[in-house]
């Protein structure tokens, strides 16, 4: 909230990008946070379940902002988005100050002490459930880094579509994005976590292989690329609350840091990503094929194996 009055109030591009700097460690730390809170309060199988849910609504917010942010830049002003993230975040912060109870049963006054510190991030980044689920979480979302970031100049530049054709395209991505959360709720009784991971690698390897045929039979019609990458919103759509709720479900006692382990590994590959792509256009398809194809195989093969092998049972 803090963080968003100074965006407004910033009177040179330095003050902006520091107190958007800010602004990103706070979002970061709320977003660690709600995980260690789904941890605490429910087993592995239900705290799927409920990030699947917390997702879907994340999927709500990802098609709505863009489009009120934009409205707000164009008649407002850039400041006045800023403004509205600062009202957002009183109100976030009031709902939190009244409703919100403790979700941590055992409190840790050693938790912080350097060596102890150091101990846990060996414990948790060694042990192979932390592993299987980071492996899903980070190659799910360096394919979405990769499908947003390609995509505007691949069906622009090499496609021929316009960037209202675009828009519409990203806007499809998180409206599938959501119907993969709701499907993801659907598969859990009946499939359990491991075998709905491995449906939504199989739905990976199939987005993957459209790409890569189309691609060498040479195909320049932009309807089937769109086909086919909008199968990636399906599996990402359930390999992320999966991926998240069990990458935190073997520490009861370290949920908040096993989930900031997490999101710094998927936050540090997409930052590899996207410098890698951002050297690849060349006005041609092969950045997003062989870019999105990549992750989603590897998305498919965390799901498919290591999941499967060291994944949370079907029940608690």
């Amino acid at each position: 909230m803090l963080a968003a009055v100074g965006c407004a109030l910033a009177p040179h591009m330095d003050a902006l990008i520091a107190w958007r700097t800010v602004q990103g460690a706070a979002l970061g730390a709320v977003v660690m946070a709600a995980r260690a809170i789904v941890r605490d309060l429910y087993n592995p199988v239900e705290g799927t379940h409920v990030m699947s849910k917390a997702l879907s609504g994340l999927g709500v917010l990802a098609c709505c902002s863009p489009l009120m942010g934009s409205w707000l830049a164009q008649y407002m002003g850039w400041r006045s988005t800023m403004v509205a993230l600062s009202v957002v975040g009183a109100a976030s912060w009031l709902l939190v100050w009244l409703r919100f109870q403790e979700s941590v049963q055992h409190f840790n006054p050693h938790a912080l002490q350097p060596r102890r510190l150091l101990a846990s991030w060996r414990e948790i980044l060694r042990h192979p459930t932390f592993l299987a689920y980071s492996a899903t979480t980070t190659s799910s979302y360096g394919g979405l880094v990769v499908f947003l970031t390609a995509a505007p100049f691949v069906f622009t530049q090499a496609l021929g579509w316009s960037a209202s054709h675009v828009g519409w395209l990203l806007a499809a991505n998180g409206v599938i994005y959501i119907g993969g959360t709701m499907l993801c709720r659907r598969l859990l009784p009946r499939w359990g976590v491991r075998n709905t991971v491995a449906i939504a690698g199989g739905l990976a390897v199939l987005c993957a292989a459209l790409l890569l045929g189309l691609a060498l039979l040479e195909v320049r019609n932009p309807w089937a690329y769109a086909c086919a990458c909008l199968l990636f919103p399906i599996a990402h759509g359930i390999q992320q609350p999966c991926g998240q709720s069990g990458a935190v479900s073997a520490f009861p006692k370290a949920a908040g840091m096993a989930s900031a382990l997490n999101g710094f590994i998927m936050m540090l590959f997409a930052f590899v990503t996207g410098q890698l792509l951002g050297r690849s256009f060349n006005g041609t398809v092969y950045p997003l094929v062989f870019g999105l194809g990549f992750w989603c195989l590897a998305a498919a093969l965390a799901s498919c194996t290591l999941v499967r092998r060291h994944g949370v049972p079907s029940a608690s």
